[in-house]
């Protein structure tokens, strides 16, 4: 496919190389992201966060909000 825009194939084999020399930073990366988002997401459980206190709300309802974590 890269051929048919004009990519040489030098420019191609590169990429790859760079690719398979950066794939384990990224996969690091991914891991940590990963790590950090469920510490938030057991942060938010522990303290009874939702999404009704990231939004406005009318007053209907309070009460109704129900504990969703294990």
């Amino acid at each position: 496919m890269y051929k048919e825009f004009g990519i040489k194939e030098d420019t191609i084999n590169l990429s790859n190389e760079v690719e398979k020399e950066i794939k384990p930073i990224f996969e690091q990366i991914e891991k940590v992201s990963e790590q950090n988002s469920l510490k938030v997401l057991q942060a938010f459980c522990k303290n009874n966060i939702s999404d009704m206190h990231f939004n406005s709300t009318t007053g209907y309802g309070y009460g109704d909000v129900r504990k969703r974590c294990h």
